[in-house]
Order: C-alpha cells, then structure tokens, then sequence
C-alpha cells in the first residue's frame, strides 16, 4: 500500500505508562471511557448492538438521528457485535496518545481511500489508530478487544462523524463475519410485502426508488451498499447505516430541496475531509447527505435494516414514456448483480476495525451470485428515474400481487 511520504517509525516496540503520563494499571481506554460519562444512547441494526456513552448532547442526537428505524430486525443466531463506544474531546489527551504512537513501533491501515491510520500498541493491552494523513481532522480510536472502542476527537462537531463511521464499520464486520456479499445497491420493503432488491450505476434511480417505496407506507432498507446475508437458508438484503446521498436531479423529484428550505441538516457532508455541506441549491457534481431521521421527518420515508428479497431489479437509463420491464434469466440476473458487487470494496479500503485487517475477497463469488439469481426472479427495468419515479413506484416496477 502506498502511504506517500510518510514512513514507519520504529524506535521501539511499544510505549510505556510513563509516556502517557498515567499510573500502570490506569490506562488511556479507562481515562477516555471516565471522561465519557454516564449519558448513553444505544442503536441497534441487524446483528449489532452500540451503547455510545458521551457527555455531548448534540453528539446522541446526531447518533440516534443516523440509525433511526421504524422496524429492527435481528437475525436468528442474534447479536454478534455488542459494542460499548466511548467519546469525548480532550486535546491533550489527544496529542499524548499522537506522540506515544509516533515514538513506538507502528504500521498503517487504510480505512477509505486515502484516509490512512498510524497504528500501534500502547500500555494496558490497548490498540490505539491515529488518523495520520492532511486531509484528516486529528482524531484517534482505542480498543482492547476489537469490539468496544474509545474515541477522542480535537471538536465537539466532530465526534459525531466518528462514532457513526465506527459503528458502520462494525456492522460490515459483522455482516462479512457472516459470509455477506456488498453490493453497489439499494433495497426495499413494499407495503404488501415484498423485498426488492435495487441494482443499478451511479444515477440509475436506486435511491429515488427505495425512497419513494417507502413514502408509500413500504420501507427503505439500503440505499447505496447493500448486503446479500445468508441467513437459514434465505438470503437477506441488509443495508447499512449510512446517509442518503443525492444529487440535483434526484433531490429534486423527491421534493428534498424544498422541504429543506432553510433549514440545516444534522448530517454535515464531510467534517474529517475538505469538503464542506453544500448549500440547498447544489452543484452538479454535490451530494447533499441526510440522515434516516431526517429523511423520515423531510419525506415521510420509514427504514428498516434488513429484508427477505422476493424480486432483483436491475436499473438502466430509458428513454420511454413509461418503464419497460423485460424479464432475465437466471445467467443474466447474477451477470447483473456481478457487475455491481464490492467485493473487494473500493471506497473500504480493509476491514480497518478488525483486528485482521486483511480485506475481503471474492472467493466463492460466482457460485454464491449464481444461487442468489436461481432463487429469486430478476427484471431489467429501463426508465428515467426522474420522469418516472412517483408516488405509485412501486406499482409502477413490480405490479401489486394479486
């Protein structure tokens, strides 16, 4: 991996209590979860649990605003993760556990693209990561067991991306734990029932159709990566607890931009990176991000965190007056599906919280896409999601039962 022009450092092999300024059997996790406090907000989402402790009021609004669901959805061998996730701001706190990092032996760990992490061990058995590139707010992640994790970051306003970041990354754990495929999809619950899982380029509609079907009483699952979990036998659409990102067009045919009006959004666009929130009007290249919270209060759209998948829709742009929809073949179905998997994930660039860091592989892919497709019926819908994706989308792409 290339970390540009910053070497490993190597004067020893790790740190001592002494170099933290604490007492032996004291160490920086224990200070950090005291500072943290007794106010707790804990979310759940499919096979992970999270009590975030935190002494930052607007920190648990931004938490419980990011995995808001109106329907939970446990798997049947249960919860694998149950995190405690302690936060605070101490800077220095903070630059203690920098310079210990940076005096011991330590390596890297990519966590998205260039985004990379200094690691390394410090006293009390405790894996600290130190965010280590220019383009990153100084913040740093401490764990003993690769479950629970102490966070410190430099801004208040900046805790909330963390902790959320963390918890997203232990809900992939878990699934690629579990044997999950990630998918470039959407997914989502009709009001009779139905799971549909969404397939689709950049701009194909994936979003604007989950969304839709959950203004008209379904439920959005996932909206960008998606997850195929096997499960009894069946396998699961899981989404994962990330903002909805939209552009121009799909902002506008959801109405997003007017019921923003002047109002702010919780979910800031990118606190760690350069990039700031766009205003309302956007920019053809700009994303604005909403959390689930707030799409559920702006559109009326509910979420959920997992389905059962009845029907594979497979998104292309169409210039029709209405959808047409052509049925695949099975051969074709994983083909799709195939195109569209992350597997290994481009943006995730290892399985940074883990404590093999090692990235997922696409071993077993082919024979895996291949059942999914055998089992459930596939379409290639061609349309323009923004003439066509409306109040009856759901109808509009798979007809109510009869």
């Amino acid at each position: 991996m290339d970390i540009g022009d910053v070497p490993p450092v190597r004067h020893r092999e790790v740190c001592t209590a002494a170099d933290l300024g604490e007492e032996p059997d004291v160490t920086v996790y224990d200070r950090v979860a005291a500072q943290a406090s007794d106010s707790v907000t804990k979310v759940a989402w499919f096979g992970v649990t999270a009590t975030v402790h935190a002494a930052d009021a607007a920190l648990h609004d931004y938490v419980a605003s990011q995995h808001h669901l109106v329907e939970t959805h446990v798997p049947a061998d249960g919860v694998l993760f149950d995190a405690q996730i302690y936060a605070c701001t101490n800077s220095p706190l903070l630059e203690e556990v920098y310079s210990a990092i940076h005096a011991g032996a330590s390596y890297y760990r990519e966590a998205f693209q260039g985004e990379w992490y200094r690691c390394g061990d410090l006293p009390g058995a405790v894996f600290a990561m130190v965010a280590d590139r220019p383009n990153m707010s100084k913040h740093a992640l401490l764990t003993r067991d690769f479950q629970s994790w102490a966070i410190v970051c430099q801004k208040a306003d900046e805790l909330g991306l963390a902790v959320t970041r963390a918890i997203r990354e232990l809900v992939r754990e878990d699934l690629l734990r579990r044997g999950a495929i990630m998918l470039h999809a959407a997914a989502a619950r009709t009001a009779d029932g139905r799971g549909l899982l969404l397939v689709g380029a950049s701009g194909s509609g994936k979003t604007s159709a989950a969304v839709r079907i959950g203004q008209s009483g379904g439920l959005a699952v996932g909206t960008d990566r998606t997850a195929l979990v096997p499960v009894g036998g069946e396998w699961l659409a899981v989404g994962m607890p990330m903002s909805i990102r939209l552009g121009q067009g799909s902002a506008s045919a959801l109405g997003v931009l007017h019921a923003l009006g002047a109002r702010s959004p919780i979910r800031a666009h990118n606190p760690f990176g350069t990039a700031t929130r766009p205003e309302p009007t956007l920019g053809k290249e700009q994303k604005l991000s909403l959390s689930n919270a707030e799409v559920f209060e702006l559109l009326g759209c509910g979420f959920a965190p997992a389905t059962a998948i009845d029907t594979v829709l497979v998104f292309t742009n169409g210039a029709h007056e209405t959808p047409k929809s052509t049925e695949l073949a099975s051969v074709e179905t994983a083909a799709a599906l195939r195109e569209h998997t992350f597997m290994p994930d481009p943006d995730y660039r290892s399985r940074w919280l883990s404590a093999d860091p090692t990235p997922e592989t696409a071993d077993g892919l082919p024979a895996e896409l291949a059942a999914v497709a055998g089992r459930h019926h596939g379409l290639l819908v061609a349309w323009d999601p923004v003439l066509h994706c409306g109040d009856d989308t759901a109808e509009v792409l798979v007809p109510p039962r009869p």
